[in-house]
């Protein structure tokens, strides 16, 4: 398993995520089924270079990548974190972005951040990185 990431967001409405499914589908991701009912979707093998990033890796593909959106907020062990989180944002997150990564090269986490970054800016959301990103 690889990088993940979340975006915390406000609900949105349902002509805001058709245009979601339509940026995730701009970049190569094909829907998903869900038994849940979330919505998701996967790129597989994405060059940094697509999502704009240049340099390095920046036509190194990423390993397949897995986005699922779905309501509510992120867990977390500590009820007094989310408190803390939720006092910072202004709002209770009701609904989040979910990102996961198959592998843990350096093209995958560069795809990460910059999906996770992209989401953000079009939902108005925050990214929550679950961890180090690295390089």
């Amino acid at each position: 398993m690889g990088p993940v990431a979340a975006v915390l967001m406000t609900r949105r409405s349902w002509a805001e995520v058709v245009d979601l499914a339509a940026w995730l589908a701009a970049v190569g991701a094909a829907p998903l089924d869900d038994e849940a009912g979330d919505l998701r979707w996967r790129l597989a093998a994405v060059a940094p270079s697509r999502l704009g990033l240049v340099g390095h890796h920046a036509e190194t593909p990423s390993g397949s990548l897995e986005v699922r959106l779905a309501d509510g907020f992120a867990e977390y062990d500590d009820p007094r974190e989310g408190q803390a989180l939720a006092a910072a944002l202004g709002y209770v997150p009701s609904q989040h972005v979910e990102l996961s990564c198959s592998a843990g090269g350096e093209a995958d986490h560069l795809v990460l951040g910059a999906l996770a970054l992209g989401l953000a800016e079009r939902c108005d959301g925050m990214v929550n990185l679950c961890g180090a990103i690295t390089p």
